[in-house]
């Protein structure tokens, strides 16, 4: 059974973002203003992402940035993966 989904903060450029983190198996699904933006797991103690494309959506749909709705475009790359995946290790410690 996975854990339910949470919430984590983390900068992006200059700006602190708030990513919804869903855990699915040993990857975590990232979403980001109601869209699957990709996911990220653990691999040889360093966070990698995985495209959205490579991540089964479910019920949400892959993100699409809007301007006139997201504060900024977000992209899911290896500097972001490595924070969301500090960020949950944060919050998996805190949480026992």
């Amino acid at each position: 059974m996975n854990a339910a989904p949470f919430n984590v903060r983390i900068p992006v450029d200059g700006e602190e973002l708030t990513f919804t983190i869903i855990p699915e198996g040993k990857a975590f699904k990232v979403v980001y203003f109601g869209g699957i933006l990709g996911a990220i797991e653990k691999r040889s103690d360093s966070w990698k992402p995985i495209d959205a494309d490579r991540v089964p959506a479910g019920d949400l749909p892959l993100y699409q940035f809007d301007p006139l709705e997201h504060p900024k475009e977000v992209v899911l790359n290896g500097v972001i993966a490595i924070q969301l995946g500090e960020a949950i290790e944060d919050t998996s410690q805190t949480s026992r």
